[in-house]
């Protein structure tokens, strides 16, 4: 038990998630992309938001280097998921305990529910915000479908389709991997 509190306290974002500062700056490179470059294209396999050009991962794995959180490098929305690459993150079971910097993935249906593309799960990546008008959670993500970054409600088919859902834990302690 002494060496579990003593994990806890060396570690406090495997128990609770990103710490307060990392959230923060997570937070703030978001509003400075969104102010300096609001029309990010989409470009599969790149991965400079801050240049205008991302895919999904790259959006993501871009404003996580801004924000300086450490031991993560550029990887697949897949292997984000399976916390591969210095991601690691904890599922998070219920909807309303979402919050902002959570990251969510989707694996694309048709109207049956049948995967779009069954070599792709977890397919697709985004980033929890607030809505700065209504202080809502909206998700922030590089559409292929609309060929740009955008900030979106989650509902519809993109809420049917949410494959995964992960706050997550910077870094990615070895005591804690299986």
């Amino acid at each position: 038990m002494l060496k579990l509190l003593m994990f806890l306290l060396l570690f406090p974002s495997v128990a609770f998630g990103l710490s307060p500062l990392y959230k923060d700056s997570l937070d703030k490179a978001y509003r400075e992309l969104m102010y300096a470059n609001p029309t990010i294209k989409y470009v599969w396999g790149m991965d400079k938001p801050y240049q205008g050009k991302a895919d999904c991962s790259g959006l993501i794995t871009g404003l996580w280097r801004r924000a300086a959180i450490p031991g993560i490098t550029r990887t697949t929305a897949l292997r984000m998921q399976q916390n591969k690459e210095g991601w690691y993150g904890r599922e998070i079971k219920k909807l309303e305990d979402l919050d902002s910097t959570d990251l969510l993935w989707w694996t694309w249906t048709d109207t049956k529910g049948k995967p779009l593309n069954k070599d792709r799960p977890h397919g697709h990546i985004g980033m929890l915000v607030y809505d700065p008008l209504t202080g809502l959670l909206q998700v922030f993500h590089a559409s292929a479908s609309k060929k740009k970054a955008v900030v979106q409600r989650v509902y519809g088919q993109m809420l049917r389709d949410i494959s995964s859902k992960q706050r997550m834990l910077h870094g990615e302690p070895k005591s804690v991997k299986d």
